[in-house]
């Protein structure tokens, strides 16, 4: 536990350095100042259940808009 805790505290320390909105973004992040057990589960929750769903959804807006578009192969010279 203490390197997953390591490791979100990396992650937040990564986020603050967003201009104007870092510290917003790390304490949703951690859930308040320090990293504790529950920030480990918010962190797993997203990884098992929105990573996924955020990649479905991508994928889903790149094949919709490639339909919309059309794909044009690009010529050779």
């Amino acid at each position: 536990d203490d390197a997953a805790l390591a490791s979100v505290t990396v992650g937040a320390d990564l986020a603050r350095q967003i201009p104007g909105i870092g510290p917003i973004v790390a304490n949703g992040y951690l859930g308040g100042d320090e990293p504790d057990r529950a920030t480990l589960r918010r962190v797993f929750a997203f990884h098992v259940a929105l990573g996924p769903f955020l990649v479905l959804l991508l994928a889903y807006l790149y094949v919709r808009l490639v339909r919309l578009t059309g794909h044009q192969p690009v010529e050779e010279e």
